[in-house]
């Protein structure tokens, strides 16, 4: 499944599986910038995804100009967020796993990781996706030991006890030293929720390898609801094991535990971004690329000098973010927090509107068609993204 989740079905599949849906017709032409198909012989079987549209792609279709320029401002922003999360997060490891936790180099493993990563942005991005396959059992086996070393470490410093106030200065519900509910953690929340839960931008590619597209809703239920319990035990152990003492980057938080190479495979387990780094360059860079109406780079002919601004202005920014402070709860506060949490929450409800209402197919019946898109619905949703930034902006500066 993860190798059909990374490289997509072979080229014999994807034919197979177009003459198992019968004869196609394009409802739109390209000019009116969208495009629907429609199967005559398999009415059960009327929606497969061919055509991967990113969210981006999505707007340009569907949205009118001052709309898609807002949706590529967020998409840019939070991409970008990432990336310094990503850089913060490498240049804290390397400082912590080979310079004894010292930022008098701190300059110079930032230089080091510049002259790393811009070159690895120019690199094809298909061949990149091929070691992710490494990378998810890398993250697997830290997630695992981070539980079971953050259990360990609970279970020696004893059960906490039940204190007389559950209530500290500011404002936690506490249960002995474990705070159940704290009020100023709502924006890393919202923020946090957004980086561990938001795939939607690239549902296309999550769902084309799916020999039966039908199941989507069942694969993308189990899915989250597996992430929603990792998430959880993850959590539920951080806090018994540190109180209110989990630093921002958690995989720091080992130092106690007894196994010398544990300790420092979780202290290295963000070095696996190095890969992941230049992939989410290469979105970043292809997107204000695409935005201005500029082609991608082509891996297998020459580097234009578009290529080496445009990549140098996605890959190198970030990492002077990194230079310039540390607190990544921070970072992912401002701009998943407000950029990524609007690209969660309300671009879609907007998209959705659009679309159906420039695609006529979509207002028939197919199997995939959500039922969720109702006015009610959308209202929740716009109402809930609303009170999550006012929150987060109350917080920010008047907390």
């Amino acid at each position: 499944l993860f190798r059909r989740l990374l490289e997509g079905p072979e080229e014999s599949e994807e034919d197979e599986a177009d003459s198992a849906f019968g004869d196609v017709s394009p409802i739109f032409d390209d000019e009116k910038g969208a495009v629907a198909e429609v199967r005559h012989n398999r009415p059960d079987k009327v929606f497969k995804i061919r055509e991967r549209i990113e969210i981006g792609e999505m707007g340009h279709r569907v949205l009118p100009g001052w709309l898609y320029d807002l949706l590529y401002l967020c998409l840019f922003l939070h991409t970008f967020g990432c990336l310094c999360v990503y850089a913060v997060a490498l240049t804290s490891s390397i400082e912590v796993l080979f310079l004894g936790g010292g930022s008098e180099h701190h300059g110079l493993v930032v230089l080091v990781l510049s002259a790393i990563v811009f070159p690895l942005c120019f690199a094809d991005m298909q061949k990149l996706r091929q070691i992710q396959w490494g990378i998810m059992l890398v993250r697997g086996l830290a997630i695992v030991l981070m539980m079971v070393g953050a259990s360990y470490i609970a279970f020696k410093s004893g059960a906490p006890e039940v204190e007389r106030q559950p209530f500290d200065t500011e404002g936690a519900w506490m249960w002995g030293g474990v705070p159940l509910a704290d009020p100023a953690g709502l924006p890393s929340l919202f923020a946090n929720a957004v980086l561990a839960f938001m795939v939607h931008h690239s549902l296309p590619g999550f769902l084309a390898p799916l020999q039966d597209q039908n199941e989507a809703h069942k694969a993308i239920g189990v899915a989250y609801a597996g992430a929603y319990l990792v998430y959880l035990l993850m959590g539920a152990s951080a806090l018994f094991a540190f109180g209110r003492s989990v630093p921002q980057l958690y995989n720091l938080a080992f130092a106690s535990f007894p196994l010398a190479t544990v300790r420092e495979f979780l202290c290295g387990y963000p070095l696996m971004l190095l890969a992941v780094y230049p992939i989410v360059g290469i979105s970043l860079r292809n997107n204000c690329l695409g935005f201005f109406g500029l082609p991608p780079p082509n891996p297998k002919g020459p580097t234009a000098a578009k290529d080496v601004v445009a990549t140098a202005f996605a890959s190198l920014p970030p990492l002077g973010v990194a230079y310039c402070t540390s607190n990544v709860q921070g970072i992912v506060k401002i701009f998943a927090g407000y950029f990524g949490l609007s690209l969660m929450l309300v671009m879609p409800c907007i998209l959705v509107v659009k679309a159906r209402r420039v695609i006529p197919a979509a207002e028939e019946y197919f199997p995939l068609k959500s039922r969720w898109v109702t006015t009610p619905v959308l209202l929740v949703v716009v109402i809930s993204w609303l009170a999550a930034i006012v929150v987060n902006t109350y917080r920010f500066f008047f907390a």
